[in-house]
């Protein structure tokens, strides 16, 4: 630790927010500690170092360092500690002459995405966890060279409710922190008065303070000190000293839950009488991968329909509502029941309600929603279905002039974000003629619709 970067945690925090985060049991700060590398240290010297100093962390780990103590690793999970994704090859910039052969510079979008999906996959198999976070190796964010270099934080961002960066200089805002990109402050090098500082300097603002260390033992290279370890987490544990010691997915989740959602919405906008249907089968059983379908009465129509054609292949839930783009409650009621379960494929649509708000106000909308989507429901591969026409337009509600405006701004966002899309609306506007009002649709409508529903899915199922 640097006096300059001592410098920074010391004085970087105050310019947050002034309205104070509100931590749980009035704590006044957070703090993570995470380990990367998956380094035989963290097993054989960190097992038992978190027994005798009761703590629970985040570990970003490649398999191929898991491989090589999988009992050690197995043991770290079964006493509660997480485990991240750090990649299969831990790519880094080729200026480091280790990784000229896996330089960042060479990747394209398609490989970098292929080795986190391949340790996502292979961590699976070997410590039976699904990985909620990631960090980027090497802190890197970018792929490529001079103007073809692109960020994979998008391709990240879908795949992982969190992003863990490194040698950052300041604790994170919880109020405003995008989870894709973390601030992690080194922990190698620091002694137990640093790692102190850096805390009560995060508490003075009510800030996230996430260390990122490697090695556990004594001071070396790369290596957190374990001495100062045992000191930091004893005096952290303290009430006194207002700190909450958690993992990072689990401070992620209370911080996405208790923050305040952006307002950008002047008015909301509600029908006469609003409902919500939720249907969440098989919720304790495990052998098949989840899928959601989430929509208003369409998907529910279909539902049914879905669900026997992936019989045998995918546990299927619903989550169908009135709610519209626009409206707060609508991410409220979906977040809720995501941090309940995890599923591995989510295809949605909200289009047909929120006729009060102008496209304008859907377009700006709609990110929110993906965000929340990519954060609640990390790794789950995504399918955006366009909503489906009317047989007659209504005056000031659903006509196919504006659900045909509103598909069109989704399905740009949609595969700028990498997002397939499912053209219910293409296949059924061919279809008046199965309509059974003005809006829905006959058993035999419903039934065209779940075949290309459940093929959109069925290809995008994990393989176990």
């Amino acid at each position: 630790m640097t006096p300059a970067l001592l410098l920074a945690l010391t004085f970087a925090l105050p310019a947050m927010a002034q309205e104070a985060f509100r931590w749980p049991e009035g704590k006044r700060a957070a703090v993570s500690l995470s380990f990367d590398d998956a380094r035989v240290s963290q097993p054989k010297l960190g097992l038992d170092l978190f027994r005798r100093h009761p703590a629970k962390v985040t570990f970003y780990v490649g398999p191929r360092g898991v491989e090589k103590d999988l009992a050690g690793w197995k043991s770290l999970v079964a006493d509660g500690h997480e485990i991240g994704n750090h990649s299969t090859s831990h790519p880094c910039p080729g200026n480091f002459a280790w990784s000229r052969k896996n330089a960042l510079e060479d990747y394209s979008m398609a490989r970098l995405e292929a080795d986190v999906d391949a340790a996502t996959r292979d961590i699976e198999l070997l410590l039976g966890v699904r990985t909620a976070s990631f960090a980027y190796p090497c802190g890197m964010k970018t792929i490529g060279r001079g103007v073809e270099t692109q960020s994979y934080v998008p391709a990240v961002a879908t795949r992982f409710r969190t992003s863990r960066g490194f040698r950052d200089e300041a604790a994170n805002d919880p109020g405003y922190v995008d989870f894709a990109q973390i601030a992690g402050v080194e922990s190698d090098g620091m002694s137990f008065e640093a790692m102190k500082a850096a805390a009560q300097t995060a508490a003075k603002a009510g800030g996230w303070l996430v260390f990122a260390g490697h090695e556990i033992g004594k001071p070396a290279n790369q290596t957190t000190d374990a001495a100062a370890l045992e000191q930091f987490i004893d005096w952290a544990k303290n009430p006194a000293n207002g700190i909450w010691l958690d993992t990072v997915d689990s401070v992620a989740k209370y911080v996405e839950g208790h923050r305040p959602a952006p307002k950008t919405v002047s008015t909301i906008h509600r029908e006469a009488i609003e409902w919500t249907d939720v249907w969440m089968p098989h919720t304790n059983d495990h052998a098949l991968p989840r899928v959601l379908l989430i929509g208003d009465s369409i998907t529910r129509g279909y539902y049914s329909g879905v669900e026997e054609k992936l019989k045998g292949k995918a546990y299927v839930a619903r989550i169908t509502t009135s709610k519209a783009i626009g409206d707060p409650a609508l991410l409220s009621e979906i977040r809720t029941y995501l941090q309940e379960e995890r599923f591995d494929v989510v295809h949605f649509n909200v289009g047909m309600h929120g006729w009060d708000y102008s496209e304008q106000e859907y377009q700006r909308e709609f990110p929110s929603l993906l965000g929340l989507l990519r954060s609640s429901s990390p790794g789950a591969k995504l399918v955006w279905a366009n909503t489906t026409p009317v047989r007659k337009d209504r005056e000031n509600g659903a006509s196919n002039l504006r659900i045909e405006a509103r598909n069109r701004i989704v399905q740009q966002l949609a595969v700028a974000a990498g997002i397939p899309v499912d053209d219910l609306h293409w296949l059924m506007v061919s279809h008046a003629d199965l309509h059974s009002d003005d809006v829905h649709y006959t058993k035999e409508g419903n039934a065209l619709m779940a075949v290309q529903v459940a093929v959109s899915v069925e290809g995008l199922l994990p393989r176990k």
